[in-house]
């Protein structure tokens, strides 16, 4: 039986890669280049650039104007505020462009982060599960899971919930009833 794909790319976009998961959309003049994963269940706004090799996971959500270079890996039901811009070399010129493929530093973002409006993602770094960068911000530093951080240069803020409310105890989410304990790499869902 053949499957009707549910992939839908604006007109304008250029998109080079096959590896496209089903309920997939792409919006007006977007580049996505070769060999890019992009899973199924993902809105990849207007104006956005994903370079050759990036892997975004099921669930991605990136607004306008999002860029995104090679060496990014993006876990399930990340959302990607409009205009923000990850990088991938970490001493960038215009007479060593581009850089050689060992230049690249590997960022990657864990399930359901949110990267706010506007921020800038510095390479080489990891951003943990459920972490909030705010917007406007400008990461120097790897995140912890369910931190929140934000201001330029980023700075830890606070804590926050799966649900995404802020956690004043880190022991209980009074929106949820989500209880966590500290580890070393950030908060941890306790299981009742």
């Amino acid at each position: 039986m053949n499957r009707v794909s549910t992939v839908s790319i604006h007109p304008s976009s250029i998109v080079e890669t096959d590896e496209i998961g089903d309920n997939t959309s792409i919006g007006p003049f977007s580049h996505v280049g070769q060999n890019v994963h992009i899973g199924k269940n993902c809105v990849i706004g207007q104006g956005c650039h994903i370079q050759d090799g990036v892997h975004l996971n099921d669930g991605i959500h990136l607004e306008n104007g999002v860029y995104i270079w090679e060496g990014v890996y993006l876990a399930e039901d990340v959302f990607v505020g409009p205009q923000a811009v990850f990088t991938n070399y970490p001493n960038p010129r215009a007479f060593s462009h581009p850089p050689q493929t060992e230049e690249i530093l590997q960022t990657k973002v864990g399930r359901g982060a949110s990267i706010g409006a506007n921020s800038t993602i510095l390479c080489g770094h990891i951003i943990g599960a459920y972490a909030v960068v705010g917007a406007g911000s400008t990461l120097t530093h790897s995140v912890r899971a369910h931190e929140m951080v934000y201001g330029n240069p980023a700075r830890h803020q606070g804590w926050v919930c799966e649900c995404g409310s802020a956690l004043f105890d880190i022991r209980e989410c009074v929106e949820c009833g989500r209880n966590y304990e500290m580890i070393d790499t950030g908060l941890r869902l306790v299981e009742r």
